[in-house]
């Protein structure tokens, strides 16, 4: 299951649509922040961020380029395109294995046994009740080796089906529910509001995360560790502004509802009832351990590191 193309080698720079930043007040060092946002709950807090008006807060000029998913991003963070990125702690471990010199320093999305924002999704009327109708269908993920696919191979292990006998495809969460709907794969990992938006032609099957854990952390900001000591102000600023966002975030619904639908070119009539993601205000390293313990059973990474191999304290 192992692969040597991961977001630390990657060499493809995807370009992103860059937003204008906002105007930093002044502080001491002000220089420029390159970060990813993506319309998704996954990915959003960088626009919510921005939007509430917490890196303006803090004094941080930072520029912000829109991707149509995580994984873009993350290709363009590999090729030197972005200062931080976020991403799952098994990208990040298989990265740090392989010599890339990256650190967590801010937590973000949380995983929430009753309040999960990416499920395991089928066509709303099709044959697949069960994990066991997964074995010999394909199944979409936004990255074939993250944390979406080992944990419906794992759910569908604990359900008593073979998930080796499943065959897993990389499809953008855009893409997932027309491919859903047309057959072209069995079932798909969707993340809100993708959920939401196409809850007339697929439903949840199941909420392949927990089979993992009931809480954990699903991704997390990183740098690289020199640009992290490099830029020691600036990264003690930008992780206060984006604790700052995820309270701002976890309480206000409707404003960053409407901050998804601006980007994301969505349609508000249609998300009312999309589910919400909850976002960390601290880096716990315990919350790590669920992710990590999954990807060295499924031997996608090496050895379970410690916190200080993963994290950087600014």
């Amino acid at each position: 299951m192992r692969r040597k193309t991961f977001i630390g080698t990657t060499a493809a720079v995807a370009g992103g649509t860059v937003i204008p930043p906002g105007r930093p007040v002044r502080a001491q060092n002000n220089a420029r922040i390159r970060m990813p946002a993506v319309a998704t709950e996954t990915f959003a807090e960088t626009l919510y961020a921005q939007e509430c008006g917490a890196f303006t807060r803090a004094g941080l000029n930072v520029e912000l380029q829109l991707f149509a998913s995580g994984a873009p991003a993350n290709a363009a963070m590999s090729g030197g395109a972005l200062d931080v990125s976020a991403n799952d702690p098994l990208q990040l471990t298989s990265a740090i294995e392989h010599g890339v010199p990256y650190r967590y320093f801010a937590g973000g999305l949380l995983h929430v046994a009753d309040a999960p924002t990416t499920e395991l999704c089928v066509a709303k009327n099709g044959p697949i009740k069960t994990a066991k109708d997964l074995e010999g269908q394909a199944i979409a993920v936004p990255t074939v080796l993250n944390l979406a696919s080992l944990s419906v191979r794992e759910w569908m292990a604990q359900q008593g089906a073979d998930p080796a006998k499943a065959r897993f495809v990389e499809f953008p969460n855009p893409a997932m529910p027309a491919a859903i709907a047309r057959g072209a794969v069995a079932a798909g990992m969707l993340g809100e509001p993708f959920i939401t938006l196409s809850a007339s032609e697929t439903r949840v099957l199941a909420n392949s995360y927990n089979s993992i854990a009931d809480h954990f952390i699903l991704n997390a900001f990183y740098a690289r560790r020199d640009w992290l000591a490099e830029n020691a102000d600036l990264a003690h600023r930008l992780v206060a502004a984006l604790y700052d966002a995820a309270r701002w975030a976890n309480t206000h619904h409707a404003d960053t509802l409407a901050i998804l639908v601006k980007y994301g070119k969505l349609d508000p009539d249609k998300l009312a009832d999309v589910r919400r993601a909850t976002y960390a205000t601290s880096l716990d390293p315990a919350l790590l351990r669920p992710v990590i313990d999954i990807g060295v059973k499924y031997k996608v990474i090496d050895r379970a590191l410690t916190p200080s191999e993963m994290i950087a304290r600014v």
